[in-house]
């Protein structure tokens, strides 16, 4: 699952955001979860708290969290959210788009079935 927040983020939309994967994972089941939040320019602490408390509540729903950042601030307020939610490394932080990039890519990749019988050239 794919999410870009961009701009101020102040919590106008409450829960809403947080709602919505809620829903995608009662529809599918458990989910990796791509976060890109490099355009956000300001995070009220009202939206870190509601993000470290959906972590600490959906550990066994969500199979792993990459969030990319794109200032050092912010990179600050997802770690402090990763240790408050206590999901060890569930969460990674990137600040490079190529690695969170090549990441989804791997995650969005069919997986190929398992060669059967002696492999030929």
């Amino acid at each position: 699952m794919l999410i870009a927040i961009a701009g101020r983020d102040g919590g106008e939309f409450g829960e809403l955001p947080l709602d919505e994967i809620r829903k995608e994972i009662a529809r599918f089941g458990p989910a990796a979860l791509f976060v890109d939040v490099r355009a956000v320019t300001v995070a009220a602490p009202s939206v870190s708290d509601a993000w470290t408390a959906f972590f600490a509540a959906n550990r066994a729903t969500i199979s792993r969290v990459r969030i990319l950042v794109g200032s050092k601030l912010l990179q600050l307020v997802v770690a402090l959210s990763k240790e408050a939610s206590r999901t060890g490394d569930m969460i990674q932080i990137d600040d490079e788009p190529e690695r969170f990039q090549a990441a989804l890519a791997r995650e969005a990749a069919p997986e190929r079935p398992a060669p059967r019988g002696p492999s030929r050239p």
